[in-house]
């Protein structure tokens, strides 16, 4: 992680007596750190914009804020998403932000905002397979104001590996492309579709927790709150089973390993 601050800007800073804290930046794609993508699958990012004491602070600790200008009446727009190639070429294609966060961003300690983009399906087939990197650059050097931090942060960037999808996926693999698809239609909005995908995904893998889950998060937000609890509390039960089984297992395995062991010790001490 990068960060370049002008001399200039500090020393204006230091005169005004006002100051933004600098910020930290995390990025994923799809929900990962490094991610396989198959082609024809969504690419979605997500950028977490955190306070530096993303902690509460500590006694005696300074405590100033973030505070990120708007660029086109939006933070987020103040950041710039590039996908370079293996070879560290840029290619251009233009990443989609959703549900643009509204005016400047003014963080407290123990806070956290997030912006997403994402390439559709339709971008993604159009990329030869291959190595990706996903790059996100925050730049409010020509833009910030008074306590607006005023700089050039770069995330760490993120990798992905692109492949054909195969011609018979696996279980695994069609889960995955029905998350992929929930969310990424979730972010456009269109609630109806995102739920067809989570019902599909349902019935490929039924004691799923986190595609009852999911689905249960989009009922609610399509204001279908009754079934919406049902789907919350199938995820609730399916968790608690996997992990009674799961319990029971590693008592039956710690039983097992007990009586090996005492075995073990009756055929050192038997009289030969």
């Amino acid at each position: 992680m990068k960060t370049r601050i002008t001399l200039l800007t500090m020393m204006m800073a230091a005169i005004c007596g006002a100051q933004s804290a600098t910020p930290e930046l995390s990025l994923s794609a799809n929900g990962r750190a490094k991610t396989q993508l198959g082609s024809g699958q969504p690419l979605i990012l997500q950028l977490s914009v955190m306070h530096p004491q993303i902690l509460e602070a500590q006694e005696g600790e300074e405590r100033h804020p973030v505070v990120l200008p708007a660029l086109d009446e939006s933070w987020a727009k103040a950041v710039r998403i590039t996908l370079h190639n293996s070879n560290g070429e840029a290619v251009d294609l233009p990443f989609t932000l959703h549900a643009s966060p509204d005016q400047r961003l003014v963080l407290n300690p123990a806070e956290q905002a997030e912006a997403y983009w994402s390439l559709s399906p339709e971008q993604t087939a159009t990329l030869a397979e291959g190595v990706y990197v996903v790059r996100a650059t925050l730049d409010t050097s020509t833009i910030a104001l008074g306590d607006e931090w005023n700089g050039t942060l770069d995330a760490d960037e993120i990798p992905f590996e692109l492949r054909a999808m195969p011609a018979e996926p696996g279980i695994n693999e069609r889960a995955e492309h029905l998350r992929l698809l929930a969310e990424y239609t979730a972010l456009r909005n269109s609630l109806d579709e995102a739920i067809v995908h989570t019902e599909d995904w349902i019935r490929l893998q039924p004691e799923n927790a986190p595609a009852h889950a999911m689905k249960a998060e989009l009922l609610e937000r399509a204001g279908r709150t009754g079934e919406a609890f049902q789907f919350y509390g199938q995820a609730i039960a399916i968790n608690e089973a996997q992990q009674e089984a799961a319990e029971m297992h590693a008592r039956e395995q710690h039983g097992a390993l007990n009586q090996r062991i005492a075995d073990l010790m009756r055929r050192l001490v038997a009289p030969r």
